[in-house]
């Protein structure tokens, strides 16, 4: 028998075969054909896995031949090699009155009880493939050697390099018909379903195992990628159609194969090429964002795919498209790339949810399902403004929390099973903005989070976590404290920190922490207004409010050097003399914090998106702008974002009212952060500063 896998090369043929031979073998051919596509069920697996199993008799392997179905007549399998046609095989022997065996499932006893003619059909309508019928047999308790069960897994393997070789070889689009048959066999190798006909040049048995490993090993050439490329680039749709589903087939659930053809050089160019709807046909558009579709789904090409200004601009106009089919792909696109931070900033440079998103998502004329996505997308982009077009509107606002809550429920909404984690991270972007707060939990958001919370024993801890965030943010908003207060979300947390067994939550566990303190000791802290011992002034002693998820390299910079000019300063990461002296004993991060602010007569606050995004930095900067309004410190602002400023559109909300008319300080060049350090060592150590009535 020759190994599963291995096929002639392409022109061979056995030459002991007659005419007659051949013309029977086509005949054979067909009516397997007809067989497989009839009744789902595919005899080539079956024999060859009779012949490997056959060399073992033993009272189980028996019992396996007895129990399986079997077709009523031999005939040559469609993958069979030449001079190994299946042989025939009498039909089932299942007599209808015998009891079946003990270790069968419900409904394949039942199977066993019906006449021989009943019980192969309703075996063989199922969908079978080698991955399928080898656990089944491998499975079970009727296998007696454990051989056999060696003899069934090597089945599922990929095809042989030659064969990936041979088909690699016809792709030139020289030859367009041999091109069309490789991109063909290209897609039957790498599906992810039992593929439709049958390859041109060798043959395989396909198996899901087997494709999957065809497609890390076609990943592997580049001499592959740069064929695709020249095929995508040859101006022919009839080439060009096929070549985009051999990409998509070769793409999916498979992510190092994304970052292998995007980094192929030309690729991304020549699929951006396809998206031109001024030149390429519909077809060929439609392809092209399907395979572009794929790759965003792949964390590390989001914001190289994103960085081109040629895609960005097709990407808008395809959301305004007149054809259905494109907007829903590229509205699928966007909300699938925009979860990527770098890739949110270049499409929010190209405007796409005012531009594009926003025509899709209040249309009255779309799917219900396609302006949700555009919705979620705009959660993604713009859903921590204060003013955007999401936050006027309102009707997909409470269609985002809706999703939200069937999610939780496992149950579709408007036809779709959306994802618990994607919907998770729309809410979470919301609940930073003050305006989409007061939306979403008018839309009665914190049933499904408070849901979410008391399941910490069944639930992800990704899941978990992102539930806690978004609970702290909204920790901000009135009506929601008495919610969480009523609803017992104290003792939530409570029973989370005690009761849980995650292993490396500290993270989780720490916003549980900042939860507990927000909604029991937080309005202590604004309340106790301390003054500040001239002990406390003598030795400058300042607190560092900043993101550590923005230019911290910058914030470090600052720091090092405000504390080589003698100045005592706090962060989170070291912190200053002075609290060392008064805590000696570790407390939580926040708590900490919180007693450094009232201590500090300086505060020194790094602003960032990420500064504004995060509820440990608001309730930071919440607690230095209380004591600065009551006499007691002094803010500095040191800007990290070029494009991101009090006074620029891209900022709004607590953090503009905050600053006011506050002296800026830049801090996104590193050639100026000595500056910065000298200055505010200046004014810390004359006393001067901006305190809230100067503003006024």
């Amino acid at each position: 028998l020759e190994p599963v896998g291995t096929s002639p090369l392409p022109g061979s043929q056995d030459p002991a075969l007659t005419e007659e031979d051949e013309a029977a073998e086509r005949k054979s051919e067909r009516r397997a054909r007809i067989s497989a596509r009839t009744f789902r069920w595919f005899p080539a697996e079956e024999d060859e896995l009779r012949n490997l199993l056959s060399m073992q008799s033993s009272r189980g392997m028996q019992q396996v031949g007895a129990n399986a179905k079997t077709p009523s007549r031999g005939f040559m399998s469609p993958w069979s090699f030449p001079g190994h046609a299946s042989p025939p095989r009498p039909g089932p022997s299942l007599p209808s009155t015998s009891s079946p065996p003990k270790n069968l499932p419900p409904n394949r006893r039942r199977q066993f009880m019906k006449s021989p003619s009943e019980a192969s059909l309703s075996t063989g309508s199922r969908r079978r493939s080698y991955g399928g019928a080898t656990e089944k047999l491998s499975s079970g308790t009727m296998l007696a050697n454990t051989s056999l069960i060696t003899a069934a897994k090597s089945l599922r393997r990929g095809a042989s390099e030659e064969l990936l070789s041979a088909v690699v070889m016809k792709l030139s689009p020289d030859n367009k018909s041999d091109c069309l048959h490789a991109l063909a066999d290209i897609e039957f190798l790498c599906t992810t379903r039992y593929p439709k006909g049958f390859m041109k040049f060798g043959k395989w048995v396909w198996t899901a195992r087997g494709a999957e490993d065809n497609r890390k090993s076609l990943g592997d050439d580049q001499k592959l990628w740069d064929i695709m490329r020249q095929c995508l680039k040859c101006g022919d749709a009839d080439v060009a159609v096929p070549a985009c589903g051999a990409l998509e087939k070769l793409v999916v659930k498979s992510s190092c194969n994304v970052v292998a053809m995007i980094a192929s050089p030309g690729m991304l160019v020549a699929m951006v090429d396809l998206l031109d709807s001024d030149k390429q046909s519909f077809k060929v558009q439609i392809h092209a964002w399907r395979v572009f579709l794929k790759c965003v789904s792949v964390e590390d090409v989001k914001d190289v795919i994103c960085n081109s200004t040629r895609f960005l601009e097709h990407l808008r106009k395809a959301c305004m498209c007149s054809m259905e089919e494109v907007r829903v792909k590229a509205v699928n696109v966007v909300m699938n790339a925009s979860t990527n931070s770098n890739a949110q900033c270049n499409l929010n440079k190209a405007c796409i949810a005012e531009q594009a998103l926003s025509t899709v998502m209040l249309s009255s004329e779309d799917l219900m399902e396609t302006r949700l996505r555009a919705s979620v997308a705009c959660a993604f982009l713009v859903g921590t403004q204060e003013t955007s077009v999401l936050s006027q509107a309102h009707e997909m606002i409470q269609e985002i929390v809706a999703a939200l809550q069937a999610s939780w429920e496992s149950r579709d909404h408007t036809g779709v099973r959306w994802p618990l984690d994607t919907m998770l991270a729309a809410v979470y972007k919301m609940s930073v903005s003050d305006s989409n707060k007061e939306l979403i939990v008018k839309f009665g958001v914190l049933e499904p989070l408070m849901e979410i919370a008391r399941s910490f024993e069944n639930e992800v801890e990704d899941v978990y976590g992102q539930t806690l965030l978004t609970l702290a943010n909204l920790v901000f908003h009135d009506d929601a404290v008495q919610q969480m207060t009523k609803e017992g979300l104290v003792g939530v947390m409570e029973d989370f920190l005690n009761e849980t067994q995650w292993a490396d939550a500290d993270a989780t566990k720490e916003v549980a922490r900042d939860i507990i303190f927000m909604l029991t000791k937080a309005l202590d802290f604004e309340m106790r207004f301390l003054p500040v011992s001239p002990a406390t002034k003598s030795r400058g002693h300042v607190v560092a409010s900043y993101s550590p998820d923005a230019k911290v390299e910058h914030v470090r910079e600052v720091i090092k050097q405000l504390r080589d000019k003698g100045l005592d300063v706090w962060t989170n990461e070291k912190p200053s003399g002075l609290m060392k002296q008064r805590n000696a004993s570790p407390r939580p991060a926040i708590e900490a914090m919180a007693e450094a602010m009232e201590m500090a007569q300086y505060v020194v606050v790094f602003v960032s998106r990420a500064y504004v995004e995060s509820y440990k930095c608001r309730l930071e900067g919440k607690f230095a702008h209380i004591r600065e309004r009551a006499s007691k410190s002094n803010i500095y602002y040191v800007l990290l974002d070029e494009d991101f400023t009090p006074n620029s559109d891209a900022a709004d909300g607590w953090m503009v009212m905050m600053v006011g008319d506050a002296p800026l300080y830049q801090g996104w060049e590193s050639d100026k952060l000595g500056g910065v350090a000298d200055q505010i060592d200046e004014l810390v150590r004359t006393g001067m500063g901006v305190c809230w009535w100067d503003k006024e």
